[in-house]
């Protein structure tokens, strides 16, 4: 997973790099309350969180365990 998150990060500007990576650490520390989540209702236990262009699909932040990030990217991509 590390690999695909770098490998995109390679991809996008470096405004757009810095905001994945402010995302992700929000994520992963559960500071979730000023971001734009939303349950994805196709698929149980499955959030988005976007900001701007940029998507990042993530697993169940109300578990016990760490959130784990399945997918990031723009908008078109993901």
């Amino acid at each position: 997973m590390v690999d695909r998150i770098t490998k995109l990060l390679k991809t996008l500007s470096s405004k757009e790099q810095v905001i994945v990576n402010e995302l992700i650490k929000k994520i992963a520390k559960r500071e979730i309350d000023n971001l734009d989540i939303k349950r994805i209702r196709e698929l149980d236990g499955l959030f988005r969180v976007r900001k701007d262009k940029l998507r990042i699909i993530f697993y169940d932040i109300y578990d016990d365990g760490p959130p784990i990030i399945l997918e990031a990217g723009k908008r078109k991509d993901v």
